[in-house]
């Protein structure tokens, strides 16, 4: 019997135009969300000069943190670790370097047009998001009643009715 994990190893080929894929993973782990939250806030430390106070007397100079999203960095750390393999080459034709999500991944993903970015991006969003393409019932499903489809009882009744039609 296959583990749990084998049911969230899954592949998808995304085509990019041409003879050109991408491989993605359909299910990313907490461990590539964890990375790709990390680059999400990047904190900097920004100087104010003393002013001057009540009397002309010199106020402390202080120190800010500011915080800014930084959205891209956070999508290209998903798109990276998402990557399985590609056949995508630079303008010499030389293969984009993949190296399992790390510097190289991410080097690559950021030399992408924006347009083959976005569709890799959205793809691998909407098959993590909760109400993606495929959900955790969806999988369950397949591994407890493998080639069978649909739900709900035997009869086919879903369960569901018109809340006007129920009595009270």
């Amino acid at each position: 019997m296959p583990g749990f994990l084998s049911l969230y190893a899954d592949t998808e080929v995304i085509p990019l135009g041409g003879e050109y894929t991408v491989e993605i993973r359909q299910f990313l782990n907490r461990q590539d969300y964890a990375a790709a939250q990390r680059t999400l806030i990047l904190p900097r430390m920004k100087f104010k000069p003393g002013t001057k106070g009540v009397g002309g007397a010199q106020s402390n100079d202080q120190q800010d943190l500011e915080a800014t999203l930084e959205t891209e960095a956070y999508q290209a750390v998903l798109v990276a670790r998402a990557v399985v393999r590609w056949n995508l080459t630079d303008e010499d034709g030389v293969l984009l370097p993949l190296d399992g999500g790390g510097p190289q991944s991410l080097a690559s993903v950021n030399r992408l047009p924006q347009i083959a970015f976005n569709r890799i991006y959205e793809r691998v969003r909407d098959l993590n998001n909760p109400g993606g393409d495929l959900k955790l019932n969806d999988v369950a499903s397949e591994a407890a009643f493998p080639g069978e489809a649909g739900s709900g009882s035997e009869d086919g009744f879903s369960g569901t009715a018109d809340p006007e039609s129920v009595p009270d």
